[in-house]
């Protein structure tokens, strides 16, 4: 059994990352099936994104990630093979999507912005509309 502290690092205020998503296959070979895959999300989730490589790197998992990105509001991963772990880290990073704010990486909640649906902080700064 794996430590509860290897998975908890989902739960912290990660804030943003300005690593751009179309280096994350180039840095992570065994993790995506190839270099060309899409990568889309904003710069408040890539921290997340980063850190569920990570782990899936670490634990040396045989998925391979063939596409990732927004929508209804989560982050969605699609990924081949078969890997209890893997699949398990991957479903709560989509779950812990929805409480992180897409812009900025704090903490958040889904907001409807005339149909669009979005996680955002209080910050007026991440807020895409004047309110």
């Amino acid at each position: 059994m794996r430590e509860t502290n290897e998975i908890e690092i989902f739960f912290r205020n990660l804030g943003p990352c300005d690593i751009p998503c179309a280096r994350l296959p180039g840095m992570f070979p065994s993790i995506f099936k190839d270099e060309n895959i899409q990568v889309d999300c904003e710069r408040g989730w890539r921290a997340l994104l980063l850190n569920l490589l990570l782990i899936l790197k670490k634990n040396n998992s045989p998925l391979k990630i063939t596409r990732i990105m927004e929508h209804y509001a989560i982050l969605e991963i699609w990924y081949e093979g078969e890997d209890d772990f893997g699949e398990q880290v991957i479903h709560l990073a989509e779950l812990a999507s929805g409480h992180i704010c897409t812009m900025c990486g704090k903490p958040g909640r889904m907001v409807d912005l005339e149909g669009w649906y979005v996680v955002l902080c209080g910050n007026a700064e991440c807020h895409p509309y004047p309110r």
